[in-house]
């Protein structure tokens, strides 16, 4: 998979955007599970400035394997540093209807926080809640409010 991932980022560098597609994707169709794979993927779509290409990789990364955070942090990752915080939400949306484990919680909150929304810093919080009913969780819930009242 390494050779094949480095081939198909050469493709790339040389302008083969095409090839070095085609290159991912056979690979991938030999072992879809490789995260690796995946993330250099999405990242050379990124590079060379085909966002909407590596949308659609997130979109089929995230749909064939959602229990790895990691390419959902990158995917909100690259929608933020776009400024297409709608787009952000939907796809945190998406992530918390697998019922991750806190650490996306804490994101999809800190997002929610940076932009202002308290009514939606709330609605995460219980939805969180109702997700990770713990001590924890109701502290992260009071100390919300304290901030906020």
């Amino acid at each position: 998979m390494g050779t094949w991932a480095k081939y198909a980022l050469w493709e790339a560098e040389l302008g083969e955007i095409l090839r070095a597609r085609s290159i991912f994707e056979w690979a991938i169709e030999v072992d879809y599970k490789n995260v690796a794979l995946w993330l250099k993927y999405a990242e050379m779509e990124m590079k060379f400035k085909f966002i909407n290409h590596a949308r659609n990789v997130w979109e089929w990364v995230c749909s064939l394997m959602p229990w790895i955070d990691q390419f959902w942090f990158k995917y909100t990752y690259m929608e933020e540093i776009l400024g297409h915080y709608d787009n952000e939400r939907e796809i945190f949306k998406a992530w918390m209807s697998w019922k991750p484990l806190e650490n996306a919680w804490n994101a999809y909150l800190k997002f929610e926080e940076r932009h202002g929304d308290e009514e939606t810093c709330r609605n995460v919080l219980e939805e969180f809640i109702d997700c990770h009913p713990s001590i924890k969780a109701y502290i992260r819930a009071a100390k919300f409010e304290e901030k906020h009242w």
